[in-house]
């Protein structure tokens, strides 16, 4: 990218309005100067300013740079506007000594200034790809919904729990009943989130019906196949082919 540094411009003088600059030289009045950055599409300068009460009266600029690019004059504006503390010490040295002692400086400023926000981009890009990534992850942990064996006040249970939570159980008096019924809910798994919208204003008890219907279903099924493993748990050696 070229840049063109321009020497020292003259000072303007504005013609004073009678806002800005006293009618006469009364006591009161105060004098205060001041450096200010500015940016004019592809150029950027350094203004020195002696203003009066507040308002600028007497403008110099101090140093000024033009970039071919007005996106990178942006760019060296931002990289400057960080130097705040610096832009008075940078105006009088320019002045004092010219252009030339400003202009090394300035190029390294901003050429780190852009290194260093291509390095901060790559952070944060490499930071939200993370922040990404767990979200997704406690996302899924939060809707994965598995299946459980419980024991409760002596009584056999089978649950489903999406995240942490629990949205439907049923209990057996015996182990054996709810390992059977169990059998058959493990080759459900992919129909697991259809219970749980079901769940959202449906009947615990209605659902329950439901499955243990379909449940006995395949179990007659599975006999009639030859492929039941008899006993108690007809589905035990199941692998959901009915």
């Amino acid at each position: 990218m070229s840049t063109t540094f321009s020497a020292n411009e003259p000072p303007s003088i504005r013609p004073p309005a009678a806002s800005i600059w006293p009618t006469t030289a009364e006591a009161g009045h105060a004098l205060e100067p001041g450096v200010v950055l500015e940016i004019d599409d592809a150029t950027i300068r350094l203004v020195r300013e002696l203003r009066c009460d507040g308002a600028p009266f007497v403008r110099m600029v101090a140093w000024s740079a033009i970039y071919d690019d007005p996106s990178f004059a942006i760019n060296a504006y931002e990289a400057l506007a960080h130097h705040q503390d610096r832009l008075a010490y940078w105006s009088v040295g320019a002045t004092a000594l010219g252009t030339d002692w400003l202009n090394p400086t300035i190029s390294m400023l901003v050429e780190d200034y852009l290194i260093q926000r291509a390095e901060d981009q790559v952070t944060a890009d490499r930071e939200a790809d993370e922040a990404r990534r767990v979200a997704a992850k406690e996302l899924a942990a939060a809707t994965k919904i598995d299946l459980y064996y419980l024991v409760r006040k002596k009584m056999f249970c089978l649950t489903l729990d999406r995240g942490d939570e629990e949205f439907w159980s049923i209990k057996f008096q015996e182990k054996w009943e709810r390992d059977r019924f169990g059998d058959w809910m493990q080759r459900q798994k992919h129909r697991f989130s259809d219970f749980a919208d079901y769940m959202i204003e449906g009947d615990r008890f209605e659902l329950e019906r439901q499955l243990l219907r379909e449940m006995l279903v395949t179990e007659q099924a599975v006999k009639k196949q030859g492929l039941s493993a008899g006993g108690r748990r007809p589905l035990r050696f199941w692998r959901g082919e009915a």
